[in-house]
């Protein structure tokens, strides 16, 4: 391998570190806010955003990370609920909507398989007989996008 490798081999290393470092104070925010310790959560929370703001992370775990900001800020003093909020003023100014990859897909598998029940129940001939439907799956599916 020549250097160039070897550099790419490294910068993938510092990226995943630094990925790993984000995940580990986001897990750190969420266990404090779960034993309600929300002024602690706080703190590795905004650890984690400027990370994410430091490595270029997807855009989507990045407004996820302002969103937890903002709940958490709202929960740590629930008197400011109606006053400016920086991470909520960040999430304004972003005129894209946040999506989440994985969610999506479910989405589209669930439409997907709605759309094909409807059409098997909307084009039956005269003579046609349907024994069950797939409203176990449907409910499945939407139980795993909820």
């Amino acid at each position: 391998p020549d250097v160039d490798e070897y550099k790419n081999v490294i910068s993938k290393r510092n990226a995943l570190n630094s990925l790993i470092s984000l995940l580990t104070e986001r897990w750190n925010a969420i266990t404090s806010y779960m034993h309600g310790e929300y002024g602690e959560s706080l703190e590795p929370e905004k650890e984690a955003l400027m990370l994410a703001n430091k490595n270029k992370v997807p855009e989507w775990l990045n407004k996820d990370l302002l969103i937890d900001c903002r709940n958490i800020s709202y929960k740590k003093a629930p008197q400011i609920l109606f006053k400016k909020n920086e991470f909520q003023d960040k999430l304004h100014s972003d005129d894209k909507r946040i999506f989440y990859p994985i969610l999506d897909r479910y989405k589209s598998d669930l439409l997907e398989i709605f759309m094909n029940e409807m059409d098997k129940y909307g084009l039956p001939g005269p003579r046609t007989k349907n024994w069950g439907n797939l409203l176990p799956i449907i409910l499945n599916k939407l139980q795993d996008y909820l």
